[in-house]
């Protein structure tokens, strides 16, 4: 268990990690200091997720809320990473009519121009992840956010006026634009995770860390909504391309404005030596009424030891078991997660239900790939702390390969029997059921079981393994691989998906998906620890093969690594 200060202050188990690297006699010295400070009455804080944690939390005179909102409005900015991704099904859907028209001319969208549409979001984000992460440790975690929203608004303007101009402008500006915007969103999934692992509480990091994940699909499912909003015009039945650019660029202000209102990580403030701001920070997270010298001395302690290492450095740092291992085994769950397909059916969500005959493609896409993942993502939030990270990618696994293959032989039946072309084909019984609109049904199943499986354990799970599985001197650059990784096999999603699928037909590709989820289910049942439960000090102790006691390794003096 762990103790929080009912009365005179909070304990820093709590709210804050100590070192894991402090040599044992000084984690004993601290242990002392902290039973001494809360000999006046404590109430004890299990492992019983999110429910139990919030209220152990909220008993003491601790002001949670503080907390809760910085992370709210924190990954609020997840929306926008989501509207993002799911921007290409709607948009996709109305620019490849063929009576589409721009300024004065009629553009007419080819297999290779949607899948640099698709693919130019992941393409930006990865050089995002990369990239933003030097950036957040100069500025600051709430800075670094705020200019996220600078290339999100200069992104989505580009694509809202693109229709102002015609021919190559035209395809210019909108390729920029996604391209922008993917940016930022490689930017939003590595900063936004960074801030709240500072400020949350321990007993809650895993529960507000797989917080920016459920965001992500609201923002899909909002731009999955507003696309299907029907409208009167001759070129097309949904709302404009252009008008979904313009409701994302006005919720990046809104969005920005909020980021006022919140503190900045009272870590980064110590590093940067601003103390004076980290105190304030702190007591605005903690509350007026609690007391945050022991853990203000504590984190400053800390702070003043903690160099950051460059790149360079952190590579050196590789052929230590607790950087290559963990790092490994994250690089392989982003392969993973990203080739159950989950993008493929985000970004072409509309297209597949268009090709399986369903009538009101964009309505029917809306419901089942936007709501249904909303709805999919709150049990991983509520369960991540409870069961487990590995059990939830286990049943992930098993029900993306079901449907994946469910979703297959819907397409495998409807190309066999040319249903496509079924006004010329002479009709039977069986053609009739597989071409008809009832059977069409098995494809909207599949999609929206694949994407509760792939929402309960793949949706959020790897961006949490990122977070908490690399030791505290590489973990932002860790992270930034991670997230550059990532983003780059979505990008191979993105650009060859509709390439791939016109080579083995729809099903060869689902099937071929399903294949790597088969593989993924092994691969987390032999490889990956549970973390669950686990403070970072003793995720490290696992790689190691190590006890904590015996985990040292020094740089110039200053614990920072162990081996």
């Amino acid at each position: 268990s762990v103790t929080c200060y009912s009365r005179r202050g909070m304990s820093r188990d709590l709210y804050s990690e100590r070192s894991p690297l402090l040599l044992s006699n000084e984690k004993k010295s601290l242990q002392s200091s902290v039973e001494d400070s809360t000999s006046q009455g404590s109430v004890q804080v299990t492992n019983k997720g999110i429910i139990g944690n919030l209220r152990a939390v909220c008993r003491g005179p601790q002001r949670i809320w503080s907390v809760l909102y910085a992370s709210s409005v924190a990954v609020m900015i997840s929306i926008l990473f989501g509207y993002s991704l799911g921007y290409s099904s709607p948009a996709l859907a109305q620019l490849s009519s063929q009576s589409f028209e721009i300024g004065l001319s009629k553009v007419n969208f080819s297999s290779e121009m949607k899948d640099i549409f698709g693919g130019l979001v992941p393409v930006g984000a990865a050089l995002g992840g990369i990239t933003f992460g030097p950036v957040a440790d100069l500025v600051g975690r709430r800075s670094g956010m705020m200019i996220v929203g600078i290339p999100f608004l200069i992104g989505w303007a580009l694509i809202a006026l693109s229709r102002l101009v015609a021919g190559s402008a035209f395809l210019g500006l909108i390729y920029t634009g996604r391209l922008v915007t993917g940016y930022a969103s490689g930017a939003a999934s590595l900063v936004v995770p960074m801030y709240i692992s500072e400020v949350a509480p321990a007993k809650l990091r895993g529960t507000l860390g797989t917080l920016p994940q459920l965001n992500v699909v609201l923002g899909i499912g909002l731009v999955y909504g507003l696309g299907a909003i029907p409208v009167t015009n001759d070129d097309y039945t949904d709302l404009s391309y252009d008008y979904l650019a313009a409701v994302a660029f006005g919720l990046v202000i809104l969005i920005e404005l909020l980021l006022f209102t919140v503190k900045d990580s009272p870590q980064w403030l110590l590093v940067k030596h601003y103390e004076n701001a980290a105190r304030n920070a702190l007591q605005w997270f903690r509350g007026p009424q609690i007391n945050i010298d022991p853990e203000i001395r504590d984190l400053s302690k800390r702070m003043a030891d903690h160099h950051e290492l460059t790149y360079m450095q952190t590579f050196k740092l590789f052929p230590k078991r607790t950087v290559w291992k963990p790092l490994i085994l994250v690089l392989f769950i982003m392969f993973f997660q990203q080739f159950t397909g989950i993008n493929a059916v985000i970004f072409y969500g509309s297209i597949i239900f268009k090709d399986a005959n369903v009538t009101s493609a964009n309505q029917v896409a809306a419901g089942a790939i936007g709501g249904i993942q909303i709805l999919a993502t709150i049990p991983c939030v509520l369960l991540s702390d409870l069961l487990g990270r590995k059990i939830l990618l286990l049943i992930g696994s098993v029900g993306i390969a079901i449907f994946s293959t469910t979703l297959g032989v819907f397409f495998y039946l409807y190309d066999t029997h040319n249903c496509e072309h079924s006004s010329v084909v002479n009709a039977s019984i069986k053609s009739d059921i597989i071409c008809g609109s009832g059977f069409s049904a098995l494809a909207i199943v599949s999609v929206a079981a694949f994407i509760i499986f792939f929402s309960l354990g793949w949706g959020g799970i790897p961006w949490l393994l990122s977070s908490e599985m690399f030791p505290m001197a590489v973990r932002g650059k860790c992270m930034s691989i991670a997230t550059f990784v990532n983003w780059i096999f979505a990008t191979i999603i993105g650009f060859t998906f509709n390439s791939y699928q016109n080579a083995v037909h729809s099903y060869g590709a689902f099937w071929t998906f399903a294949g790597f989820t088969v593989l993924s289910f092994f691969f987390v049942l032999i490889f990956l620890p549970e973390t669950k439960g686990k403070k970072l000090h003793e995720i490290e102790a696992h790689f190691a093969g190590k006890h904590v006691e015996d985990m040292v390794f020094e740089k110039n003096g200053v614990n920072v690594v162990i081996e």
